[in-house]
């Protein structure tokens, strides 16, 4: 593979193939030393388990990321976008919009009911939410301005409804370094996520 910079676009949910793929081909890409690995994004969110522990497993690799909100980034994708150190985290307009919440509920009792994380019982999801949404606080604490870097205040925010922040609001919070265009001409490399199952 060439070295250079490499870009991922990534418009569609989040679901738990889709980070699997997106770590197996970042993991591909440390063998030639990339230049910049770019983050597009721009999506309404995912599973906030495995984007969690992608944006895990991609801090461990080291790699040089630089994040774009394109648009809009919800819920799950936030994490993903926080994978980018602070001063490589960028919106491509003052419109780009941050939207924060609680782990969905809704979705991790359709996994329970169809038996996909087999946690046993209602009280074992609830444990298993709460840990998440506990998580979820501390990368929030860790890599924005939230509430002062305190999880336990940002923990609460999150249950507060959905918090939105747009434009030079995101950049005071931390979410954004600042608006920046994409490097012209943006030449790289691109490496398409497989949409399989």
């Amino acid at each position: 593979m060439p070295s250079g910079s490499f870009h991922f676009v990534i418009t569609h949910f989040l679901y738990e193939y889709v980070c699997l793929d997106l770590l197996d081909q970042m993991e591909a890409l440390r063998a030639c030393d990339p230049e910049a690995v770019y983050l597009l994004i721009n999506c309404e969110g995912g599973d906030g388990d495995a984007v969690y522990y992608t944006c895990e497993q991609i801090g461990r690799l080291a790699l040089p990321v630089v994040a774009y909100n394109c648009g809009t980034v919800n819920s799950a994708a936030n994490l993903l976008y926080l994978a980018a150190d602070a001063d490589r985290r960028f919106m491509l307009t003052d419109r780009c919009s941050f939207k924060i919440h609680e782990a969905s509920r809704r979705l991790k009792e359709q996994q329970l009911e169809s038996r996909e994380i087999g946690l046993g019982d209602a009280y074992a999801a609830y444990m298993a939410l709460n840990w998440l949404n506990h998580q979820i606080a501390a990368v929030y604490a860790q890599r924005t301005l939230l509430c002062e870097r305190n999880p336990d205040q940002i923990f609460e925010l999150l249950f507060t409804g959905i918090s939105t922040y747009v434009g030079h609001e995101a950049c005071k919070f931390g979410f954004a370094h600042s608006v920046k265009p994409l490097p012209n001409p943006f030449i790289s490399t691109y490496v398409p996520l497989t949409m399989g199952g």
